[in-house]
Formats: C-alpha cells, structure tokens, sequence
C-alpha cells in the first residue's frame, strides 16, 4: 500500500521485498510521470511482471485499468469464479507499510480475518451504520483512512463513502454540505486549519456526527474548540498499522475525552506498560507500550533479525510510543521511544 510520495528508491524497495508480481499507477499524478518510473523499474526487478494502468498506457505489458473496467462483468469473470474464489482467511489480504522510523519501511502483512476484524470493530466503536457517510481527506493507503474505521469499516456497516480531492477549507466542507457528511479522518495539521479558517460558517455543517484525530495527540483545548465549532464529537484514534487500535468512546466520561487517547478496541487485547528492561510498571508510570491482540501482527515480512527485537519473545509487539495508563485502561501518549 505506497503512498504518492514514495519514488523509486522506496518502490524497488517494497518490490524486492513483496517479489511484487504487479504494481497498479496512475498514469501521472501531481506532475509526475509514474509510468516512466515504472518501466525503469521493471527493468530492474525481476518479479514484476504486470503494470496495471489508470490513464494512458505506452509500451509492451502495460494493462490499461480503463479498458478493463469497459469489458462486460459476464465476460470479465466465469460463472463459477466467485464460487472458487474462496481465499484462505489466514493469508495476507494486504500490506501496509511501518512509518515510524526514519530507514526504509517495513513490511506488515495483514491477514483477511484480522483486517475484517479491525475494520469491523472500530467500526462499532465509531458509531458507524448504514447512514453513515464518511470522508477520506488523508491518503486511502494508510490503515488510519483505509480500515480504522475508514473506507472499508464504512461499507462493512452499508454506508457510503466520499473522496475529497483535496484537504482545503472550501473542497472539504462544500462536499460535507452537499453529500451530509458524517464521519471525517483528520489530522491535527488539518483540524488546527480548519479552526482556523472564518470560512468554515458559510457551509451548513449540521449533518456531522464525529471528527476523528489520529496520528498525533489532539491537546484537549483543540478537542474543545473541534466540538463547539462544528458540532460533533472530537474522537481521538491512537493505533498502529502493525493493529493495534485504541479509541476513545462516544459514551466515556468527559476527562477522558479531552485528555486520553482511549482505549484498546477488543476485549482480546493485550496491553503493557513496561521499562527498558521489560517490566510491567504500575498504572500511572510513563513507559514503552507493548500490545498483542487477534489483529496485531506477529512480525514484518521477511525480516528475522528486525523481529527479535521489535517483539517481545511471547509475541507483543513493541509500539516505541511513550504512555501512560491509567487503573481503568486508558492510555495517555507522552512522545516517543525509538525514532
């Protein structure tokens, strides 16, 4: 799952490592010609085998995303396809990508089942159903906008899904008005804007339910403001794409929306606090948070020697995050251990 920012030195990378048999481009997004980047790629890697194209296509192997979505869906697949179509549910369904340390990401392989169970959850957690319109603004390959809840745990509860093209004032809240937005996935840059922003009282914005903040904790004055503003409630989302989620709920106490960043999503969630030298600290105590659960995974792929150490021997997985957590189960951020 890359991200438009990623080039060629981050894509030979997650195609060596994947031995990625297809790589699916824009044609050219942002100025940039992916196709180009593409064919230079394929040269070098010897997996890759298909480039599946949204736009123009040029050159030998190229399959046009355009042309195939033309063809009629009786001809596309056989009659019985979805009826062998029938994937293991403990095989990888995706993979995301580690954003937490400054070296080439890792590789995180997410089963069928742990994904569905982490959009599911959260989900339910969020308040989504069959009304619920949610927006992606943040990038759609992120776990954050794609599964938690995101995109998929939208349609997992029937509901619909709006794409904003952009982050801007005016892009974002004329769609909330004109599609009666509900759920939207921010960030503390995008919120801080749009507060920010004496535009936002032309829109009618009455539709909005909740406005989550993930990725870096929203200071409680912000979450305040988010709530008067708009109207909604301020949902912090704190997790991992390696699984772990907490978030806080719509029915917690008031201190603890404001000030914590929630709570495990599963009742099967395993959560410590432990010091530098792997012990479990008392509640209240700042230390590394350590987490294992049915959809957090048990390593990255392909890399042994990186796992010994970013798992404990009994399979928790090594956030790096800095918290605290209290006698009722809420954790707090306090910043980072690793970079």
């Amino acid at each position: 799952m890359a991200l438009p920012a990623h080039r060629h030195t981050e894509i030979s990378h997650f195609l060596r490592q994947g031995e990625a048999v297809g790589y699916v481009i824009p044609s050219e997004y942002r100025q940039f010609n992916y196709i180009r980047m593409a064919e230079e790629l394929r040269q070098q890697i010897e997996s890759l085998r298909y480039i599946l194209v949204v736009g123009e296509t040029s050159g030998e192997g190229m399959v046009s995303i355009n042309e195939l979505l033309n063809i009629p869906i009786e001809e596309r697949y056989p009659s019985d396809y979805l009826e062998k179509f029938k994937p293991d549910p403990y095989e990888v369904a995706l993979i995301h990508l580690s954003g937490r340390t400054t070296a080439l990401p890792k590789l995180i392989p997410r089963t069928h089942n742990d994904y569905v169970y982490n959009c599911k959850q959260s989900g339910k957690i969020a308040g989504y159903t069959s009304e619920t319109v949610f927006m992606a603004v943040l990038p759609m390959a992120h776990n954050y906008t794609l599964g938690s809840s995101g995109i998929l745990g939208t349609w997992a509860y029937g509901g619909k899904v709006v794409i904003s093209p952009a982050m801007d004032v005016t892009t974002v809240f004329s769609l909330v008005e004109a599609e009666k937005v509900t759920h939207i996935a921010a960030a503390v840059p995008l919120i801080v804007n749009w507060l920010n922003s004496p535009g936002i009282t032309r829109y009618d914005l009455s539709s909005l339910k909740i406005i989550q903040n993930g990725g870096m904790k929203l200071a409680p004055e912000l979450r305040k403001r988010l709530r008067d503003t708009f109207g909604c409630f301020p949902q912090e989302v704190y997790g991992t794409a390696e699984g772990l989620l907490n978030f806080v709920r719509l029915d917690d106490p008031e201190e603890m929306v404001l000030e914590s960043s929630g709570r495990p999503i599963s009742p099967a969630d395993e959560v410590k606090v432990i010091d530098d030298e792997g012990h479990e600290l008392p509640p209240g105590e700042v230390g590394e948070l350590i987490g294992r659960g049915p959809y957090t995974i048990r390593g990255y792929y392909k890399v042994p020697d990186y796992n010994k150490i970013a798992f404990t021997e009994d399979g928790f997985y090594k956030t790096g995050d800095l918290v605290r957590m209290n006698k009722e189960g809420y954790l707090f951020v306090e910043g980072r251990k690793k970079t």
